[in-house]
């Protein structure tokens, strides 16, 4: 399947500085881990920047940590298989918001962070997204993955680690393989902070060869989900965890999304 398509009703407003600085950029997903949760949509909602307001599913905000390797990234006009590698870790949120007069959604990313000393110095300045450097410690053995992250400013860590099996657990708030495929799919379009309030980094991503597989998890930590001071003790738990491999895909610059803080309406 061609999952090339943009997703719909992407926010209008434009500049020329948006458009100058991110030409396509292609390259391979080596491995994605999506490891998510089920939140309290309350304190979801209390923990998201305006204009964002939480996607649900069966009554539950699904927040998540994407662990990210890719492999030879480089402007898509590059016609050599040629590119730079890193890994990448997000913390993401499913939202949804109003942009003029349409309903959108997509996820919100809080932090970036990432090992690739060029990420960490583009981000925010050319590439979309303000990208901190981290140390990642990686192990893989056929189906089994373990990825830590700790950033150099001590203000994210992250540790996901388990293996490949069939199905998705009973648990999940998805009720199978396929329906949680098919919600990570449309949250394609992300927005990030910037170091001005109000307004946001848009970054689409399309996947050539969207396939994902279950995880089942014997271990995850979040520094972001784990706060209680943003999640108290309850309103938040481990759902599910999801795997991609050797995908084909693009990063497309998006416009920037700018939201009034005192109405919380987009401008």
């Amino acid at each position: 399947m061609d999952n090339l398509s943009s997703p719909p009703g992407a926010p209008h407003r434009d500049t020329p500085w948006n458009k100058m600085r991110l030409p396509a950029i292609s390259g391979v997903i080596d491995r994605r881990i999506l490891a998510n949760y089920r939140i309290d949509p309350a304190c979801m909602a209390a923990a998201l920047p305006p204009p964002f307001r939480p996607q649900t599913v069966n009554g539950y905000a699904i927040g998540g940590i994407c662990l990210i390797r890719l492999k030879r990234v480089r402007p898509k006009l590059f016609p050599v298989p040629w590119g730079i590698g890193s890994e990448n870790a997000a913390h993401r949120i499913a939202v949804q918001w109003e942009s003029n007069g349409q309903s959108m959604h997509g996820v919100y990313i809080p932090r970036r962070d990432t090992n690739s000393i060029l990420n960490s110095f583009a981000g925010g300045r050319i590439f979309p997204g303000i990208h901190h450097h981290a140390k990642f410690t990686v192990v893989e053995c056929g189906d089994r993955y373990s990825v830590a992250m700790a950033s150099d400013d001590g203000g994210a860590k992250v540790h996901v680690s388990g293996s490949v099996v069939p199905a998705i657990s009973d648990s999940s708030v998805f009720d199978s393989l396929e329906s949680a495929s098919a919600f990570f799919e449309q949250g394609a379009l992300g927005y990030s902070d910037t170091l001005t309030g109000g307004k946001f980094d848009g970054l689409e991503l399309r996947c050539r060869n969207w396939h994902v597989e279950s995880l089942n998890v014997d271990r995850i930590q979040s520094s972001y989900f784990e706060d209680r001071s943003r999640f108290p003790s309850g309103s938040v738990e481990f759902d599910c965890a999801l795997l991609m491999r050797d995908i084909a895909h693009e990063w497309h610059g998006r416009p920037d999304l700018c939201c009034s803080l005192e109405n919380g309406s987009n401008r």
